[in-house]
């Protein structure tokens, strides 16, 4: 969990690209496991890799939303 507070500190860990539904982590920082397994039932398929990133298809704007004030909350514990 502390890494996505590390991680927020320098650069966001989670792009968005709404238009297109996908929401992408570094490879190197997947998502909490409840955060994970939402992203995955948004789309039912796993998420691929694309440039040393984790891509999550079917995202819709309150499901990010949703995880957004989540991943903030974990990072705002760490410090």
């Amino acid at each position: 969990m502390a890494k996505f507070w590390v991680l927020g500190r320098r650069q966001r860990a989670m792009r968005l690209d709404l238009s297109k539904g996908i929401a992408s982590f570094p490879i190197t920082v997947r998502p909490p496991g409840l955060i994970d397994r939402a992203l995955v039932v948004c789309s039912g398929m796993l998420p691929t890799v694309a440039e040393r990133r984790l891509v999550y298809s079917g995202v819709t704007a309150p499901v990010a939303a949703a995880i957004s004030d989540a991943l903030r909350t974990i990072g705002e514990r760490g410090k």
